[in-house]
């Protein structure tokens, strides 16, 4: 199903806000591209989360798109 969406799509993207439903989904994409997710992955950052969490989301995916939010 990801896989298929990831065809049927210009531009798909997740988005993902570093809780544990949406980092379980990650590892679900990652399986299905064999390893490296293939599409943008959005984190929303409102500046309320721990310092720990936003070292885990750079951690995790590296090359994520982090939008500033206030």
């Amino acid at each position: 199903m990801i896989r298929e969406a990831y065809t049927e799509f210009k531009k798909p993207a997740v988005l993902w806000s570093t809780g544990e439903d949406n980092t379980a989904a990650l590892w679900l994409f990652r399986k299905a591209f064999l390893g490296k997710i293939s599409f943008p992955v959005i984190h929303i950052d409102t500046g309320y989360k721990f310092k720990q969490m936003s070292k885990f989301r750079d951690r995790a995916v590296p090359r994520t798109i982090r939008i500033l939010h206030n």
